[in-house]
């Protein structure tokens, strides 16, 4: 067929400043795909010089296959009217002059002048909308941080996985002392540190297998190389073992470890989700044992860090969900209560103190202590509501003592490691002194040894708050942990309570009467008085007060007694100026 020559029965020069007005590519050609004209989009988004354009093919715009295929589809449509191009919007790819591929989205119309047809197409580079749409895909699909999948991926591959595999395996992997390392240096560190370790975990899974972040300092892996319970805990010991060495970030050396839990396909799971909350229970079971010190010592074989499901621990998590609930019901209701143990001043052997004692009555269930809620509680994150009832309960019970005519001594309460670093705890102790009305000075707050040698920048100005309010610092528990004058100089603490562990095998001559010889020695030197827990017999107690230790606490003395019986304990022993052994 003839092709016609150009446009004459088109202003052209008219036509060229409209077309050039326009931000996508325009092209005008012939019934044989010649091209007559074009805009400068069209050289901007091509490469092209427009002398390298006209009179040419449009089909050097098209990589292959596309370009071999074009003049066959324009003839097609001009025989039969069949529309495969013409008059629809799509997607296709173009190629610029140096080879270079990219998308863009085309559209071709036709129009006649006078016997001649004509073809024009409207395109633009749709680059950077496909690159959108990965970005967005990609956000979808995996952890900003990390580069790990993320967990709506990991479910949905992990179901894949138990529709088409034989034998999988889950690893729940919990950080531990993570939070420290946020606390301490900031989430800047801590998320550097996340990268670093997703680095270590990788080096030890095999080509194939999953790794993804549940959130925070959650991981699960999941291993599809086969090898069965075996193989898990191999992976799982090695990645603990990676985390051993300490992470450089930036100027600060940081250590973390990580407790893993396993299960297996399909052992202990038809799901994604099953085997998820399977292997996290295994792990749970892990934390717990630790907390309690307690390790099982049913797999000998494994780390203290490594465990694997079993169904038992089923069992103990329908219990402490129930527990959970009730617990949550007894924050809510009340239902908790402290029980106080009086301070004694050992040369007058009257109260010169009280200490808090957190307890929970569970109603038909009976005494639940502290070493068996707190751990959940932490977990659960009801510590929060937890620190702030025992110590406006601790103020309102202090203030009234005081009112009554009782008792005039400061009531110590123990801080936990998640209120002395919380923003908000110094607006919490200034609410509970306001609305108790106890003055500042009877109110001390205890913080172990192990807490106080590496506080964060927020527990340190925390600190500094509480000294301009005049509340008291005591450190607890001190002898088990790594404090040092330096840590007793920085944080200006009134009083040091000498762990029970040295009082036990007083008065006997040894390795602990040497600590509590030295320590009374080092309180004497700081004029920091020293306050020895776990007083059992009189013989223990002469021989602190022939050292100089000037309080007391123990069961020679008087057992932990709730407020009530409290009450009425003082009268008759605060006088007293010898208390009878409690029986």
């Amino acid at each position: 067929m003839a092709c016609a020559s150009g446009l004459d029965a088109l202003d052209l020069s008219t036509m060229k400043t409209m077309l050039d007005a326009s931000v996508d590519s325009i092209m005008v050609i012939d019934r044989c795909g010649i091209i007559l004209a074009y805009n400068q989009a069209v050289l901007r988004d091509f490469g092209y010089a427009g002398e390298e354009l006209l009179g040419r093919n449009v089909s050097m715009l098209m990589p292959q296959p596309y370009r071999g295929q074009h003049d066959g589809y324009l003839d097609n449509y001009l025989r039969t009217g069949e529309r495969k191009i013409i008059g629809i919007g799509r997607e296709v790819t173009g190629q610029r002059k140096n080879g270079s591929q990219f998308p863009l989205h085309l559209s071709v119309g036709e129009f006649g002048s006078g016997d001649e047809r004509y073809f024009f197409g409207i395109c633009h580079d749709i680059s950077e909308h496909h690159a959108l749409a990965e970005r967005i895909m990609h956000m979808a699909t995996y952890d900003g941080l990390t580069g790990c999948i993320n967990r709506q991926q990991l479910v949905a591959r992990l179901d894949h996985v138990a529709r088409t595999r034989e034998q999988a395996a889950v690893l729940f992997i919990d950080l531990d002392e993570f939070k420290a390392v946020n606390d301490n240096h900031g989430h800047h560190v801590g998320d550097r540190l996340l990268e670093q370790v997703v680095a270590r975990l990788r080096g030890e899974l095999g080509d194939g297998d999953l790794l993804g972040r549940m959130g925070g300092d959650e991981f699960i892996a999941c291993l599809l190389q086969g090898g069965g319970m075996a193989q898990a805990r191999r992976t799982a010991s090695a990645m603990v073992r990676s985390l051993e060495a300490p992470f450089q970030i930036l100027d600060t050396t940081v250590m973390v470890g990580a407790s893993i839990g396993i299960s297996l396909f399909p052992e202990h799971g038809r799901n994604a989700e099953e085997l998820i909350s399977h292997a996290d229970l295994a792990m749970y079971h892990i934390k717990e044992s630790r907390t309690r010190h307690t390790p099982d010592d049913s797999q000998s074989e494994e780390s203290a860090h490594v465990y694997v499901f079993d169904h038992r621990l089923r069992e103990r998590s329908a219990h402490r969900h129930a527990l959970l609930t009730r617990l949550r019901q007894a924050i809510a209701g009340d239902g908790l209560e402290l029980y106080y143990q009086p301070q004694f001043n050992l040369a007058t052997l009257r109260p010169c103190g009280l200490e808090a004692l957190l307890r929970w009555n569970d109603g038909t269930h009976g005494m639940v202590m502290p070493g068996d809620f707190i751990p959940l509680a932490y977990r659960h994150g009801l510590m929060p509501a937890l620190n702030n009832w025992v110590l406006r309960r601790a103020c309102s019970d202090a203030s009234r003592l005081v009112a009554a005519g009782l008792l005039d001594v400061p009531v110590a309460v123990n801080v936990s490691a998640h209120s002395i670093n919380d923003l908000y705890f110094i607006q919490r102790v200034a609410d509970a002194l306001r609305d108790s009305g106890l003055p500042p000075r009877l109110l001390e707050l205890e913080i172990t040894e192990d807490m106080a040698v590496d506080f964060s920048p927020q527990a340190l100005r925390n600190i500094g708050a509480l000294r301009e309010m005049g509340v008291a610092l005591v450190m607890d528990d001190y002898g088990v942990g790594f404090s040092s004058l330096i840590h007793l100089r920085r944080l200006n603490f009134s009083k040091l309570k000498l762990d029970r562990s040295f009082i036990m095998a007083l008065p006997m001559s040894g390795e602990d009467a040497s600590i509590v010889r030295t320590t009374l020695a080092l309180g004497h030197e700081l004029n920091l008085p020293i306050v020895a827990e776990g007083i059992e017999t009189r013989q223990q107690l002469d021989f602190l007060a022939q050292h100089g230790c000037q309080m007391g606490q123990g069961y020679w003395y008087a057992w932990p007694m709730p407020m009530e019986e409290l009450q009425a304990w003082l009268p008759e022993h605060a006088g007293r100026a010898e208390p009878a052994p409690a029986a």
